[in-house]
């Protein structure tokens, strides 16, 4: 599946204008992980986002959180990993890992 350049990121979360949910899950992976790697998506403009949302995990509701392709849920799925200790942190580990892999290839592809 073609995520659009999704997986050169180590979250990706979808979001809508205007959603507590969305800015108070911004704050915890932003504030309190100090992540940097993010990709925003506003599943509002263009109707496409909403569907790539609903294809990629089945979720209606934002925000939907993903850490490299691994689903987490929304903003009450993240607390609990975040509150679950180390299981959060791994996962973010083995995104990046697999995000400089990736990025290992394309160096190599280009030489």
């Amino acid at each position: 599946m073609n995520n659009n350049g999704l997986e050169d990121y180590i979250f990706t979360v979808y979001i809508k204008a205007g959603c507590p949910w969305c800015d108070k899950a911004k704050m915890v992976i932003e504030g309190v992980l100090g992540i940097d790697s993010i990709s925003w998506v506003d599943v509002t403009k263009p109707l496409e986002h909403y569907s790539a949302l609903m294809e990629r995990t089945g979720h209606r509701t934002v925000p939907a959180i993903l850490i490299g392709e691994h689903f987490i849920g929304g903003y009450d799925d993240l607390i609990r990993e975040l509150k679950s200790g180390s299981s959060l942190m791994n996962k973010v580990l083995r995104a990046e890992n697999e995000k400089l892999k990736k990025q290992v290839a394309r160096l190599k592809r280009s030489l």
